[in-house]
């Protein structure tokens, strides 16, 4: 056993903080738990451990999409999307493409809902306030969107809510005869501000209300008959009207400025404060072209950062934790194709399904995972010596320690297989007890670093480059002051 005075690290779920000096993170020494000075590719998953997440797999080859637009949930579901070669696209669950359009725009995305089929148009209805708004029949042939009673607006966002189409162009927002996309009564317009010359950003259905965005403004249509509506807020807005999602837990947005922003409707509240240098990140040119999805009780912003590479930004909502994927994602979607819900990215190349359970690969390739802990000073600034770190998990993982002030990973020590010490059944090779067996395989490891040297503080970073899963429960620092 080692000598020295252990101190045990664990609860991992509190996830990235780039706002806090990163020599004052929460250490993991009290029930909070330890925050990253840095991540890639983790996720924490129930016992607050942090681990290696799951990989990515191909749909289909397609290059340059720019939007992605689910419109169906049932088992016959359908996504329709375009691409910067001026092409609309279908693709059904069973992975078949379809070319739908050419010539059109090559900047601007679509949106597509599903509605009620009138006149032979439908069900599936798009516009982009630049192209000629266009319907796809269910045997996916096309055609022009039109009016059969008033001016069929073509806006840059719209969204479904009350049995109506909301159409937002301008400052100005329009709205269906109830049940009848094709149907657009002339007194059923509301202009937002229109002095400020600022056109709305961002236009989506949320519960009972409509909520329209602009960049520093959001207002809330509660009445869906009348567009009756009163300003939520005239301090924060968004530039994307595809980074509003709405959930069961609110309706999340990023704002330009105060990073990732969350409202009930009712009042707004900031959840993205510990990464906010990050968002800042993302200049306002990019701001406007974020892309975001709710899936599986996360909320993920996929964004260029400092104009060069693209992330995934995930909010886990039960933790109130942030984590940082290196997905290159043009757009996202879910999508229930028959088996549950999926999250569907668009890459630069590729159509591809993220977080595949059991996939340690992103798309047959190899990616970088890791998680780097707080500094650890052990209540003094002088010098002590590590006897040993003893990490608790699964799987292989490359361990790296730093011991002084530095903002790097530190040095690779060694790379230690947590494969767990005993798999077998309690009580021996039989039944205990009965017909049952009792207590089952234990598959938490544990693997040790000795004798690490002298410095003023330490962390810890976990992680590796191959395609082995890994996963860090806790770690044990045994430590004895400099005996000089």
């Amino acid at each position: 056993m080692a000598r020295g005075t252990p101190r045990r690290f664990a609860n991992f779920g509190r996830g990235l903080n780039t706002y806090d000096n990163v020599f004052n993170l929460a250490d993991g020494s009290g029930k909070s738990g330890a925050e990253a000075r840095d991540l890639l590719n983790v996720v924490s998953r129930s016992r607050g451990n942090v681990g290696k997440r799951d990989g990515c797999t191909t749909v289909i080859a397609r290059s340059g999409v720019k939007d992605f637009n689910v419109v169906d949930s049932d088992t016959s579901a359908l996504a329709i999307y375009s691409t910067t070669a001026g092409k609309l696209y279908a693709l059904d669950e069973a992975d078949t493409e379809t070319e739908l359009a050419t010539g059109l725009s090559t900047s601007a995305p679509w949106t597509f809902l599903h509605l009620p089929t009138i006149g032979g148009q439908g069900p599936y209805l798009g516009m982009n306030g630049t192209d000629t708004p266009r319907y796809v029949a269910a045997d996916l042939s096309t055609g022009s969107w039109t009016a059969s009673s008033g001016t069929l607006p073509n806006g840059t966002m719209m969204c479904y809510a009350g049995n109506r189409v909301w159409v937002a162009d301008g400052d100005t927002v329009y709205w269906s005869e109830i049940g009848d996309p094709r149907t657009w009564p002339a007194e059923n317009v509301t202009r937002f501000a229109p002095g400020d010359g600022i056109d709305i950003a961002g236009l989506v259905a949320f519960g009972n209300y409509v909520l329209v965005f602009k960049e520093r403004d959001i207002w809330v249509i509660y009445n869906l008959d009348t567009s009756a509506n009163r300003r939520l807020t005239d301090e924060v807005g968004t530039l994307s009207p595809r980074a509003i999602v709405p959930t069961d837990a609110g309706c999340f947005f990023l704002d330009p400025k105060r990073g990732v922003l969350v409202t009930d409707g009712q009042q707004v509240k900031e959840v993205g404060s510990q990464i906010l240098p990050t968002f800042q990140r993302i200049s306002s040119g990019d701001a406007a072209s974020v892309t975001a999805a709710y899936w599986n009780g996360h909320v993920y912003f996929a964004a260029r950062l400092d104009g060069t590479t693209r992330y995934l930004l995930d909010y886990h909502v039960e933790l109130g934790s942030w984590w940082l994927h290196s997905h290159q994602v043009r757009a996202l979607g879910v999508w229930d194709r028959g088996l549950g819900p999926q999250l569907i990215a668009a890459h630069p190349d590729t159509i591809a399904r993220l977080f595949v359970p059991g996939e340690s690969l992103d798309e047959d390739v190899v990616f970088r995972s890791y998680w780097s802990g707080p500094f650890h000073d052990f209540g003094s600034s002088l010098q002590k010596r590590c006897r040993e770190v003893r990490l608790d998990g699964s799987g292989t993982a490359d361990v790296l320690v730093l011991s002084d002030f530095n903002a790097g990973q530190g040095t690779l020590e060694d790379t230690l297989a947590l494969t767990g010490t005993d798999s077998g059944l309690f009580g021996g090779d039989g039944d205990f007890g009965g017909d049952g067996t009792f207590g089952g395989g234990v598959t938490i490891g544990q693997d040790s670093l000795y004798s690490l040297g002298l410095g003023r503080v330490w962390s810890v970073t976990v992680g590796n480059e191959t395609p082995d899963p890994w996963e860090l429960d806790a770690y044990t620092m045994f430590m004895t002051g400099r005996k000089d």
